[in-house]
């Protein structure tokens, strides 16, 4: 049995199962022409936003709290991403990694959600990147 999927444009509208009769697997809806939810056959749905273009969060199943939660810094007239928040899974609030960039739109430095920290330099035009400091907190 294999799957095809039906659209409109360059948006994928669903996935069908080749069954007889098919059977949908997969629903998804957009809005101002970005996506805004996938449904599964069972019914379940994650939810999309969006804002000003850039994905912004993204639900847990059937949830209507955020999941996952998305900041963005503007270099040079586009966005780049800077933060990464999740629900903190020992409790106790939102788990948080960032990213700060240079004036070139490189990595200066980055924490991840324990706030351990590395910072990046860079060597001319060299592409190699080297971690100059490591901490963990």
């Amino acid at each position: 049995m294999g799957s095809r999927s039906t659209g409109t444009g360059h948006r994928i509208i669903s996935i069908i199962n080749d069954a007889a009769p098919p059977v949908p697997l997969l629903a998804f809806s957009y809005t101002g022409g970005l996506l805004s939810s996938i449904t599964d056959w069972n019914q379940r749905q994650v939810a999309y936003g969006f804002t000003d273009g850039n994905l912004s969060s993204v639900s847990v199943i059937d949830g209507q709290d955020m999941q996952w939660q998305y900041g963005y810094t503007t270099i040079g007239g586009e966005p780049y991403l800077s933060t990464v928040s999740t629900i903190n899974p020992a409790g106790g609030g939102n788990s948080t990694a960032s990213v700060n960039y240079d004036n070139y739109g490189r990595v200066g430095s980055h924490t991840d959600a324990n706030g351990a920290q590395r910072r990046c330099g860079y060597s001319g035009s060299s592409d190699t990147v080297q971690v100059i400091l490591s901490t963990a907190t």
